[in-house]
């Protein structure tokens, strides 16, 4: 403490004293300075140090459909406890990651306007201090195209007892897709359910 009792440091007897960072918390020195005449002692200094700032919440990676929603955030820690932001993109995982302008907050809405991944980063530095920055991990956005049918089924024309095959293909599926064919006796009539025609192809 400030007025707490001093005690002398060992070998520190000059002018200067590199006082040691290696852990947080402060820490009040003063030096005592003598001559023939006697004895002086200095007002006193602090030296606070404080920690690296740190990630507790890492951003999250998203898979969101064109025009979907991806917010990315991340949580710092320790350091001052005042913090500046800058979000960062590539278009590779582990590439060249280069700043967003005016990407500077605790949060980033990721572009997805069209298909594809991107990869992103966000670079913590403390303001309070000239400690180091920390930079997250890596997260994607993977933007997909909009759920719909690449493949049709096409129509066919067949002799009793023959064997037809309905084939149909999806793109810009978000997850697992799952089927179910139906079938009815016209065009624009009622269709009901197939029991077990649950693939691609019926």
């Amino acid at each position: 403490t400030s007025g707490g009792t001093y005690t002398d440091i060992g070998s520190a007897t000059s002018a200067t004293y590199a006082a040691p960072t290696t852990s947080a918390g402060t820490t009040y020195y003063r030096v005592k300075a003598t001559d023939n005449d006697g004895t002086i002692i200095s007002s006193v200094a602090s030296v606070t140090v404080t920690s690296d700032p740190t990630i507790s919440s890492q951003p999250s990676s998203a898979t969101v459909a064109v025009s979907g929603s991806a917010t990315l955030s991340v949580t710092a820690a320790n350091g001052s406890g005042s913090y500046t932001y800058q979000w960062q993109s590539s278009s590779t995982s582990g590439g060249t990651f280069t700043d967003i302008s005016g990407a500077t907050s605790s949060s980033y809405s990721a572009p997805t306007s069209s298909a594809g991944t991107t990869y992103y980063q966000v670079v913590i530095s403390d303001a309070g201090t000239s400690c180091d920055a920390i930079t997250s991990n890596e997260a994607s956005v993977t933007v997909t195209s909009s759920f719909a049918f690449d493949t049709n089924p096409s129509n066919v024309t067949e002799c009793v007892g023959t064997s037809t095959t309905l084939s149909s293909s999806t793109t810009g599926a978000n997850g697992t897709v799952s089927y179910q064919w139906q079938s009815s006796s016209t065009s624009g009539g009622t269709y009901t359910d197939i029991g077990s025609a649950t693939s691609a192809t019926y």
